[in-house]
């Protein structure tokens, strides 16, 4: 489901560790949609919108992945909540 052979953008989140705001450094490209999954796979947040940041502070503290979706592919990145 998170991983596969189409993570084709070129994306990065940071800070990592995170303790409120995830920023997506990603040039040249309109995010569609973000989702946040537990490492069990289990969905967290999603949301549709172009923004570069996500609201993290609600989650607990743990490792997280993010989905980044465009209209050129999706990528998947490991993320740390602090």
């Amino acid at each position: 489901m998170l991983f596969s052979e189409n993570d084709v953008l070129n994306i990065a989140v940071y800070p990592n560790p995170v303790t409120e705001t995830l920023f997506i450094a990603s040039e040249g490209i309109t995010i569609e949609k973000k989702t946040i999954y537990s490492l069990q796979g289990k969905l967290i947040l999603s949301e549709m919108n172009a923004s570069k940041t996500i609201d993290v502070s609600n989650l607990s503290e743990g490792l997280y992945f993010i989905e980044i979706s465009s209209s050129e592919g999706k990528s998947v990145q490991k993320f740390e909540k602090n």
